[in-house]
């Protein structure tokens, strides 16, 4: 964001606070109209969040604006929490702030300020929505109803109404439990990016479901197995070509004789298999570690194939 944008984000919420109206937010309608006194400690607060935001303090610029909304609900304070809310990554919060910016009621002399931040609000909004990722959390074998056990995300209890549903998160890790009573019996955790989607499958016996991205791991494992392989030969014959390049050194001065000829056809094999063996156990090793970072959930058509010729070496597979 740019200086000019900062500053004029900056005089928008003290324009708002010094307007002498009064908005009324949906979310307070029952909250008197503030005094004077009121007004000026929300203005300070408002304006500290302003500047924390401006250098880059999210949390603390969030908790500053979300103090002063407390005192005097304006909407261009509201939609100065959401940004915060947002730049900590915490969209499912930003998205609900933004909505209460929106939704805020105006009167017939209300502010300029707050009509552009309402629309403000709503134009963000609708470009935060489809960057929140959406889980769905499914519980198999939990007996005759949910009741049965309890499904927290994150800490938090999950509604029974929730189940099996789409329900916004925030980017990043997430983990989700089943317990029954005390017990632990399912548990798994993941990552989504922005506008991810995603389903969580536990079991309510005891077994965590791991859907689809377990199966990369056996063909992790293989394509470990044939780059170490790779690289074992490659060295074996490495050291095959040093032994026989030492003795053709030694008998090349200064160009080999008839009876080397079994030797440099040697070293020549050696190094060609030594090149050969690198390059598989370099593939393998990469594709290897790359599905176990990944966990690719595609992996149930995976194969891997070595594939040599003039000039190349590699595998080739689907994952």
């Amino acid at each position: 964001m740019t200086s000019v944008s900062r500053r004029r984000q900056y005089a928008v919420i003290l324009a708002g606070l010094l307007c002498p109206s009064f908005c009324i937010n949906t979310a307070a309608e029952a909250q008197p109209q503030a005094d004077d006194r009121t007004r000026a400690a929300a203005r300070q607060l408002a304006q500290d969040g302003a500047a924390a935001f401006e250098h880059g303090e999210f949390e603390k610029a969030r908790a500053l604006l979300r103090r002063a909304s407390s005192l005097y609900p304006a909407p261009t304070i509201t939609l100065m929490e959401a940004r915060a809310l947002q730049k900590l990554g915490r969209f499912v919060e930003a998205a609900e702030r933004y909505e209460d910016a929106r939704r805020t009621t105006m009167t017939s002399d209300s502010s300029s300020a707050f009509t552009d931040a309402i629309a403000a609000a709503d134009e963000e909004l609708g470009q935060l929505r489809p960057k929140i990722p959406l889980l769905t959390i499914v519980v198999q074998n939990s007996g005759q109803a949910l009741g049965n056990v309890e499904v927290r995300l994150d800490g938090r209890v999950v509604p029974v109404a929730l189940i099996g549903v789409r329900q916004p998160v925030d980017p990043g890790v997430h983990r989700v439990v089943v317990k029954k009573g005390d017990k632990v019996i399912g548990e798994r955790a993941l990552e989504l990016a922005e506008g991810q989607s995603d389903v969580i499958t536990l079991d309510a016996s005891g077994h965590i479901e791991e859907d689809d991205d377990s199966e990369s791991t056996p063909w992790a494992w293989i394509a470990l197995g044939v780059g170490g392989a790779g690289l074992a030969t490659g060295a074996i014959a490495g050291l095959v070509m040093l032994d026989k390049q030492s003795t053709l050194d030694d008998a090349c001065t200064p160009t080999c004789p008839e009876s080397s000829q079994d030797d440099l056809d040697g070293f020549r094999s050696a190094r060609t298999v030594s090149f050969i063996g690198y390059g598989v156990g370099i593939v393998g090793v990469g594709v290897g570690a790359t599905l176990l970072l990944t966990r690719s959930s595609s992996t149930d058509k995976a194969h891997l194939m070595p594939t040599l010729g003039v000039g190349h070496v590699g595998l080739r597979g689907r994952f």
